[in-house]
């Protein structure tokens, strides 16, 4: 069974690729510089950041890329949460990942990253977020 979806195994990570590749195919505007770019924000930092955790197999599950992703690095931490969505059974909500803060009404919110680490076989992982001039927080979510 193969948890780490690429490109060259897994369909949807090659409809997301396309969709990543299409904005750079059809503007005649962008310079080489420009799309160069685009296209290396797609490739993971190096071979040993991929996570191998079932919840990043894309033919199992839809998430929003955006906000998470199988590769280890920071992305930006929202207030709602993360939906894992099943593929074989369409628009059914299999799990939710909520990395954001219960704040009180008062407070305006730091921009925050966070980091998500995924257990490879138990369904468990930790987030680790960080904001400037404030303390890290690290939540540990169990699947129930």
């Amino acid at each position: 069974m193969r948890f780490i979806s690429s490109y060259s195994n897994n369909i949807s990570a090659r409809e997301q690729l396309r969709k990543q590749k299409a904005p750079s195919n059809s503007t005649k505007r962008n310079s080489l510089a420009q799309v160069i770019r685009r296209i290396l924000t797609a490739l993971p930092c190096n071979a040993q950041s991929l996570s191998p955790s079932p919840y990043f197999d894309q033919s199992l599950f839809h998430f929003d890329a955006r906000l998470i992703s199988a590769t280890d690095q920071y992305m930006l931490c929202t207030e709602h949460p993360i939906k894992f969505i099943s593929r074989r059974k369409p628009n059914a909500l299999k799990f939710k990942i909520n990395p954001g803060l219960d704040r009180g009404g008062g407070d305006v919110p730091a921009k925050r990253v966070a980091s998500f680490i995924f257990h490879p076989i138990y369904p468990f992982a930790i987030t680790i977020q960080q904001a400037y001039m404030e303390p890290t927080i690290v939540n540990f979510h169990i699947r129930r």
